[in-house]
């Protein structure tokens, strides 16, 4: 997978993760909100260290863009989140 991929798809998972973050309870009933963040950290780490550490860089990256205060604190608390699993 080329990079530009990689970066693509990390852009779409940190978005979904903000969405399910932020999605208000009369959308998305609240516990299948936290069953799909569940299952999205599950697979971010499975990434290799290497790769958890790329994907951490890059949501915090995002967060530095990002202007909605929500969003930007669930791209910090991802990148917390893997590299405390370091």
């Amino acid at each position: 997978m080329s990079p530009e991929s990689e970066q693509v798809l990390a852009d779409a998972v940190l978005d979904l993760v903000a969405w399910f973050e932020v999605v208000d309870d009369t959308t998305l009933e609240p516990n299948q909100a936290v069953k799909a963040l569940e299952q999205i950290a599950y697979h971010l780490h499975r990434l290799s260290g290497e790769d958890r550490d790329r994907f951490a860089a890059h949501a915090r990256a995002r967060a530095s863009l990002e202007r909605d205060p929500r969003y930007r604190r669930t791209f910090e608390a991802v990148a917390e989140d893997l590299e405390a699993d370091a």
